[in-house]
């Protein structure tokens, strides 16, 4: 073995020693180092996490019909929905509030820094994606009726025409710097990215 081989080797298991990860031995890539924290709620089935105001995280439970809040350090706060909801998607809000989709309750929920909960109910059915649009609303899809819809901050709700074709709308995001007022969503049900300027 060469001196640079055994060196190599050397700094690898003097990594591992540390606790830090190393990647498999021969395989090209950074050292990466991977931290969790476990849920107070069992079984709480975390699906979405989104950046939120002051440099915490928020994110869903769909199982256990709550939103959390987690610190940069770790630190988890748990906020119970009034009422039993299935809490999906969730975003940001121009507010400073965080919104999140409910899949099968018809509702828009919207929560402050603090875990004070505020629901808007819609006739649209399983609610998936939301994201804070370019113009300073809320966009949202409801994949079973095939619908985009918007609601503004302060709770009004405006369906929009959707392409042709059913495409049961997934995966909604803003449009990038070149396109500054589209949105851009998925076709779950057609095989189709979409791009939607807005007015």
């Amino acid at each position: 073995m060469s001196a640079l081989s055994s060196f190599s080797r050397a700094v690898v298991l003097g990594l591992g020693s540390l606790g830090l990860a190393v990647p498999a031995w021969g395989q090209a890539g950074p050292v990466v180092h991977f931290r969790s924290w476990p849920i107070p709620s069992p079984n709480s089935q975390p699906i979405e996490i989104a950046l939120g105001n002051y440099g915490n995280l928020w994110f869903t439970e769909q199982n256990a019909s709550r939103v959390a809040r987690i610190t940069p350090r770790g630190s988890i706060t748990e906020f119970s929905l009034p009422t039993f909801g299935f809490p999906n998607d969730i975003t940001s809000g121009p507010d400073g509030n965080v919104w999140f989709t409910e899949r099968f309750s018809q509702r828009i929920g919207k929560v402050t820094p603090s875990g004070q909960f505020t629901f808007y109910t819609t006739a649209l059915h399983t609610l998936e994606s939301i994201v804070t649009g370019p113009d300073g609303n809320l966009w949202f899809t409801s994949f079973g009726d095939h619908r985009l819809a918007r609601i503004t901050p302060q709770g009004v709700i405006t369906e929009m025409p959707i392409a042709p074709g059913n495409p049961g709308p997934t995966g909604l995001a803003s449009g990038p710097l070149a396109a500054p007022r589209t949105l851009w969503f998925l076709g779950y049900g057609n095989n189709r990215v979409y791009a939607m300027t807005l007015p």
